[in-house]
């Protein structure tokens, strides 16, 4: 069964629109070219256009984990950290 991971993240006010594309770019591409990574969309909010969510979908676990080991993740969260991401929080989601 799939496993869905929800990473939500606040970009400042003046950094937002170039995170968003930067996203887009380069991180998304790269976490969505991981083994086991089955999609990943990055989803901005309506309401509070600073909140970000990467919505990713994972074979497993163990691909997870492997991905969290993974130089591409490390690159990824420091273009974050770069980009001035805050409140980063990650959940992972069984569907029901």
């Amino acid at each position: 069964m799939s496993i869905i991971r929800l990473v939500h993240m606040t970009y400042p006010a003046e950094t937002a629109n170039e995170a968003a594309e930067s996203w887009k770019k380069n991180r998304g591409p790269l976490m969505a070219g991981q083994a086991g990574c089955q999609s990943e969309e990055l989803l901005r909010c309506s309401d509070v256009p600073t909140e970000f969510v990467s919505y990713s979908v994972w074979d497993n676990e163990d691909s997870i984990r492997h991905y969290l080991e993974s130089s591409a993740y490390h690159r990824i969260r420091e273009e974050n950290r770069q980009k001035g991401a805050t409140h980063v929080t990650v959940r992972l989601y069984d569907r029901v």
